[in-house]
C-alpha cells in the first residue's frame, strides 16, 4: 500500500482511538457504499439523517447520488455539507455575480479574500466527546480486510498531532515561509497538506490561525489555501476538469522518457532529487511538484496523465482535484518554472553538478511522517 492510502488509514485509526478514549465507538465498514448504507439503515431504523461532505470528483458525485437514493428510499434525510473548501464554492460563485467561472487565479484570489472577509464561517467547536454514536452497529461480512485493518491499527503515527504541527509552524517557520518554501533543502512548509486532505484539520482552522497573525506574515501562506480552493472550484465548475486527456489529441507525445523521470535518472539534478524524495518519502514540496510536472510534459513531451497517475500513487497528501490542478499548472507555467530553474541551476557545468549533489543530499533524506 502506498503513502496516501496508508496515511488515511492511520488517520482513521487515530480517530477510532479518540472515540474509544471518549467512551464511544467509530463504526467502520468495508464494501460498496450505497449497499452498506442501505443495510445500516435497515438495521438501525432510528437513524433519521445521513450527513456527508460534498465532493466533486466523478466517483464521489456518483457515490453520493447513490447514497442519497439509498437514504431517501428508507425515509432518512440526506444532507451534503460544502465543507471541503474554505469558501463554500456554490455560495462564493453566486456572491461574485458572475455567469462564467473564474479561469485565472489572481482575480479569483481577490474575490476569494473579499468573500471570506464578509462571510467566513468560524471553526466548529464540537469534539468527539460531544457526538452521539451507535454503541454497536455490526454488519455481517463487512469488516475491514486484514491488510487494511493492520494499517488502521498501525501505531507508527499514533503521536501525530496536526494542531501541534500547526502551532510549531506558526511559531518557528511562518516568518520565513515566503523564502523558505523555495529553499527546497529546508523544511520550510507547514507539511499540513496531508492532514488537511484527510480531514484531520480543517481549512477553517488554518485560516483562523492565520487571521491571528500580522497580515504581512500570513499573506503568502493564505495564498496556498486560496490555490487549494481554486483547484476545487475548477473541479466543480469545469466540466472537462477530469477529462482533459480525452479532449485533446495526445498522439504527438510519448512515454519513452517517463521511466527516467519516475526513477530520478534524468540527469537534471533538481528533477532527480525531487523524484528521489518523492519515491523515498512520499513527499515533495509544491514548487518542486510544479517543476517536475512541467519538465515531464514540456521537456520530455510525456502525456500529463502519466505524471498524474504516478503522483496519485506516491504522494502522501494525494487529493484527486488538487493533483489534477497541479499538473494543469505544470502545463501552463513554463515561463514561471524557467525562472525557478534559472535561480537554482548554476550556468557553470561543474558548479551545476556540485549544486545538484548538495541539493540531492538535502532532499533525499526520508522525512515521511
Amino acid at each position: 500500500m502506498e503513502h496516501s492510502g496508508a496515511g488515511f488509514l492511520r488517520a482513521a485509526g487515530r480517530l477510532a482511538r479518540a472515540y474509544e478514549a471518549a467512551g464511544s465507538r467509530l463504526n467502520v465498514f468495508y464494501g460498496e457504499p450505497a449497499s452498506l448504507l442501505g443495510r445500516l439503515l435497515d438495521a438501525q431504523p432510528d437513524i433519521r439523517e445521513v450527513v456527508v461532505h460534498e465532493d466533486y470528483t466523478p466517483y464521489a458525485i456518483k457515490r453520493d447520488r447513490e447514497l442519497k437514493e439509498a437514504a431517501l428510499a428508507r425515509g432518512a434525510a440526506f444532507t451534503a455539507l460544502p465543507d471541503l473548501s474554505l469558501a463554500p464554492l456554490r455560495d462564493f460563485h453566486e456572491w461574485t455575480g458572475r455567469q462564467a467561472p473564474y479561469k485565472v487565479f489572481t482575480p479569483f484570489y481577490r474575490q476569494w479574500r473579499a468573500f471570506l472577509a464578509q462571510r467566513h464561517t468560524t471553526v466548529y467547536a464540537s469534539a468527539v466527546s460531544d457526538l452521539v454514536t451507535v454503541d454497536a452497529a455490526d454488519l455481517p461480512d463487512c469488516a475491514l480486510p486484514g491488510t487494511l485493518k493492520a494499517a488502521m491499527d498501525d501505531q507508527a503515527g499514533q503521536a501525530f498531532d496536526p494542531e501541534r504541527r500547526l502551532r510549531g509552524f506558526l511559531q518557528d517557520a511562518l516568518a520565513r515561509y515566503t523564502e523558505a518554501r523555495d529553499a527546497y533543502g529546508q523544511d520550510g512548509t507547514s507539511r499540513l497538506s496531508a492532514s488537511l486532505n484527510r480531514g484531520e484539520i480543517t481549512a477553517r482552522r488554518l485560516y483562523a490561525a492565520a487571521g491571528e497573525l500580522a497580515p504581512h506574515l500570513a499573506e503568502s501562506w493564505l495564498r496556498q489555501l486560496a490555490w487549494r480552493d481554486f483547484y476545487l472550484y475548477q473541479s466543480r465548475m469545469d466540466k472537462d476538469y477530469y477529462h482533459y486527456e480525452k479532449k485533446f489529441d495526445l498522439s504527438g507525445l510519448d512515454d519513452r522518457h517517463f521511466a527516467a523521470w519516475r526513477d530520478g535518472k534524468t540527469g537534471i539534478p533538481v528533477i532527480d532529487a525531487a523524484m528521489t524524495q518523492l519515491n523515498e518519502t512520499g513527499w515533495m514540496p509544491n514548487r518542486l511538484r510544479m517543476i517536475a510536472a512541467m519538465f515531464l510534459t514540456k521537456n520530455l513531451r510525456c502525456p500529463f496523465i502519466y505524471g498524474e497517475r504516478y503522483f496519485r500513487l506516491k504522494l502522501s497528501d494525494y487529493d484527486n482535484a488538487l493533483n489534477r490542478g497541479g499538473l494543469a499548472v505544470g502545463l501552463v507555467a513554463r515561463l514561471r518554472c524557467r525562472a525557478v530553474f534559472s535561480h537554482h541551476e548554476p550556468r557553470d557545468p561543474v558548479q551545476k553538478v556540485r549544486s545538484g549533489r548538495r541539493l540531492f543530499a538535502r532532499l533525499a533524506s526520508p522525512r515521511y511522517d
